[in-house]
């Protein structure tokens, strides 16, 4: 059976989409720690990744997450940001509780204003997950680069790409990463955040036999300022999955839905 890891990482992060929509139209301070925790409950329509409709398996499954994110100028014109991010996650699905996981990460990166409308990030990024499968056990490093353009205070588009470089103890289970994508972010109320985008990735497998996967999603993800640090949020990603092995091919759904909580 698949790990969801995959199909979760393009609609998790909701109540950071609130977060940082929130600092956008705000502006950053000199300097800031923000301590963040969350619950998700997700549905999964094809966990085991079937390319036979009769034979997919579903799960839902809950999510707990905690983060300490900080950043700091750079520069007097505050137009340059060190932002550091120490997080971890715990998984726990229904039915098939061998791929439960615990995860942590730490991610470095930097930003910079570009011009009055335009910003770029740069983050990397190390990681190590436990699982059920100690097979599946893994730690890694990845890198992302974005760059974003402001269309007005309330609504932007960036560009995104991201590697990342995952080492499990079963040689099978390591693969390299690539990600390119595009999303679109507004704050049609004062309370209110909306993200959309579209996710295309590849992974290339340690196998003997050459083994690569395509992943092409949409996804959207909608949080609401419930209190002046809470957030209510719901995600929606659908998938089209394929590799290089013939009839491999499936689609997939997940739903979530989840609160937070930031200081």
């Amino acid at each position: 059976m698949k790990h969801a890891a995959m199909s979760k990482k393009g609609i998790k992060h909701s109540c950071a989409t609130a977060l940082l929509a929130s600092l956008a139209i705000s502006g950053m301070a000199q300097a800031e720690i923000t301590l963040n925790a969350g619950v998700r409950g997700s549905y999964q329509k094809n966990l085991n990744g079937s390319p036979i409709k009769a034979n997919e398996k579903d799960d839902t499954y809950t999510g707990l997450s905690a983060s300490m994110v900080y950043y700091t100028a750079l520069d007097d014109a505050r137009s340059v940001y060190f932002i550091s991010n120490l997080g971890a996650q715990k998984t726990m699905f229904q039915k098939y509780d061998f791929l439960d996981s615990t995860a942590a990460n730490l991610g470095l990166g930097l930003y910079k204003q570009l011009a009055p409308r335009w910003s770029a990030q740069f983050t990397g990024r190390g990681f190590m997950r436990d699982m059920q499968q100690k097979e599946r056990d893994a730690n890694g490093w990845g890198t992302s680069a974005e760059i974003k353009h402001q269309l007005t205070h309330a609504l932007w588009v960036k560009g995104v790409a991201d590697y990342e470089d995952s080492k499990a103890n079963l040689k099978a289970y390591n693969y390299t990463a690539k990600t390119v994508g595009v999303q679109a972010g507004a704050a049609p109320f004062k309370n209110t955040f909306v993200n959309i985008g579209y996710n295309h990735a590849k992974r290339d497998f340690d196998t003997a036999t050459k083994f690569t996967t395509t992943t092409n999603m949409v996804f959207a993800d909608v949080s609401q300022r419930l209190w002046e640090k809470v957030y209510l949020s719901g995600s929606y990603a659908f998938m089209r999955n394929s590799s290089n092995v013939e009839g491999t091919a499936y689609k997939d759904q997940v739903a979530s839905l989840g609160l937070s909580v930031s200081y």
